[in-house]
């Protein structure tokens, strides 16, 4: 089976280094259930000094280097060696040995990793088998371009009416039952 992965919400446990930074720049305690959209600028109605500020954060290494796994995730993807596990980011370039260097810290180092931009169009078009994303915007295109889409539960992706072959999950466990079914 071939599976992509999305890194940010979904291997990459970003909330605990983004809330602490997004704190500090809106000067004020900043609580994940704020987070009611994938664009933070939205949520938070972020100014354009915050704005730059948290363009800074995101071309930072050390924000990617200082997150911690989500719950389970480096289990799962243990006990998927067996499968074509591609990781798809939307990680600015410039986070790539950043990026790398995580992924070796935590034994991830031999799978794929596809750096697009801003957002995963390219994704459709590599063959996978399923998706595991947390942005309900890219997990809805990839689900209506014909993909099997995991969405992992977050506050920022709510919504009614997911398709047919785009199934909310709520961890790492849930999403490792779902995959041994196909």
């Amino acid at each position: 089976m071939k599976i992509g992965v999305d890194l940010d919400g979904v291997v990459v446990d970003m909330g605990p280094v983004l809330l602490r930074q997004l704190s500090t720049i809106c000067g004020r305690e900043i609580r994940v259930d704020e987070i009611y959209c994938y664009d933070l600028e939205t949520a938070l109605s972020l100014d354009e000094r915050q704005i730059e500020q948290l363009l800074e954060i995101v071309r930072s290494e050390t924000t990617y280097l200082t997150a911690p796994a989500m719950d389970g995730a480096l289990e799962a993807l243990s006990a998927l060696k067996q499968h074509d596990v591609i990781f798809v980011t939307s990680r600015p370039e410039e986070v790539r040995q950043a990026t790398e260097t995580w992924l070796r810290s935590h034994g991830l180092e031999h799978r794929d990793v596809v750096f697009t931009g801003h957002g995963k169009k390219v994704a459709g078009t590599m063959g996978l088998n399923v998706f595991i994303e947390d942005d309900i915007g890219t997990a809805l295109g990839l689900a209506s371009a014909g993909l099997s889409v995991l969405l992992f539960d977050h506050p920022w992706n709510q919504g009614d009416g997911l398709p047919f072959n785009c199934r909310r999950v709520r961890d790492w466990r849930e999403i490792s039952g779902y995959l041994a079914q196909w």
